[in-house]
């Protein structure tokens, strides 16, 4: 069976893989003037360029809560570390 854990990083990650083709598509799309054109993924799947910059922003968006999250927990440790050692007697 497979954990929860590896089970988000797998999920994670294949979705990542879906998503990536679109970003290097879309920036050669605009660097050549046509940005506002309506292009094609790997899929087939027809996709405006304001699409990908919002996908973008949300990735961004992910990435700053991955960051806030990984702090916060770090916080927490620390936290039960101090009251752990507090609450050992000292002899």
């Amino acid at each position: 069976m497979i954990s929860a854990k590896a089970r988000r990083l797998i999920i994670a990650v294949v979705a990542t893989l879906g998503i990536a083709p679109m970003y290097p598509t879309a920036a050669y799309m605009v660097i050549r003037g046509r940005g506002a054109e309506v292009y094609s993924n790997v899929y087939g799947m027809l996709i405006h360029w304001t699409s990908v910059v919002v996908l973008l922003a949300v990735g961004v968006g992910y990435g700053v809560d991955l960051l806030i999250r990984w702090w916060q927990l770090r916080q927490w440790r620390r936290l039960e570390q101090q009251i752990a050692n507090r609450s050992r007697p000292r002899t």
